[in-house]
């Protein structure tokens, strides 16, 4: 975050908490356009209950599961494969 988006923040800050309702709806609505941020988290932003995001949110890729893998089944010494497109267990066939 730069120097100009703090105080740019800052100075929205003070004008939203001296603000009336229409007034911080109109604020919202400039700080919503120019951040890219939802609604929500703007409102936590300039009320200061959250800190500005500096980057993009880094979340963990999903799981993959492909056509070939198999599990063992539980208890029977047999071996399950798994559909196509990961079925769940309950629609796993049994590979003889």
């Amino acid at each position: 975050m730069s120097q100009a988006d703090d105080t740019y923040l800052k100075q929205l800050q003070a004008r939203y908490h001296k603000a009336r309702r229409k007034e911080k709806s109109c604020i919202l609505d400039e700080f919503v356009k120019t951040t890219g941020y939802h609604r929500k988290h703007a409102t936590a932003v300039l009320n200061r209950r959250r800190e500005r995001v500096s980057g993009p949110i880094r979340r963990p890729r999903r799981t993959r599961y492909g056509a070939g893998l198999a599990m063992p089944a539980s208890g029977c010494g047999e071996v399950i494969a798994l559909g196509a497109q990961g079925a769940t267990p309950g629609k796993c066939q049994v590979v003889r």
